[in-house]
């Protein structure tokens, strides 16, 4: 895994994509929203970002549902 420190955003953003950072991502999430230095921020990032993070959302779960809707096709 790269430093995350010396990353500019676009390399950043581009992470949650990378197979290893998000299995870092999903093993670490409950930690960071138990920990008392990050669970605020973390929420009030989401508030302060609502319409974007629903459509992040939105966008990770139709490239997971897509190819079943594709499949549906095929078969009628």
């Amino acid at each position: 895994m790269p430093n995350f420190a010396g990353l500019d955003d676009e390399r950043l953003n581009s992470l949650v994509d990378d197979f290893h950072a998000r299995e870092i991502l999903h093993v670490t999430f409950g930690s960071v929203l138990n920990h008392p230095d990050f669970r605020e921020p973390f929420f009030e990032t989401l508030r302060g970002n609502e319409e974007a993070y629903y459509g992040m959302v939105e966008a990770h779960f139709s490239r997971h549902f897509s190819p079943f809707g594709e499949i549906r096709k095929a078969g009628n």
